[in-house]
């Protein structure tokens, strides 16, 4: 249940950022919240997400997805 939670906390922060003007910031979250969402099984959440925030979601998935796993395996350690 908790990889839901990270997955909305890190959509909201994007989000936060986003309207703040800081697209770098929030490129980083909404890349953790796609992730998550998709280790989740949310994958209809993934797309939404990829056609919401593409200017977000620049990189494909596959190689984002690699860099993000390497990122929460390395912060779990």
């Amino acid at each position: 249940g908790f990889i839901r939670d990270e997955a909305l906390a890190n959509e909201l922060a994007a989000k936060n950022f986003l309207e703040s003007g800081l697209e770098k910031a929030a490129e980083g979250y909404m890349w953790t919240a796609r992730y998550l969402y998709y280790r989740w099984g949310a994958n209809r959440k993934v797309e939404h997400l990829e056609q919401t925030y593409p200017q977000l979601l620049r990189l494909s998935p596959k190689v984002r997805d690699q860099a993000v796993t390497r990122q929460i395996s390395t912060e779990t350690i």
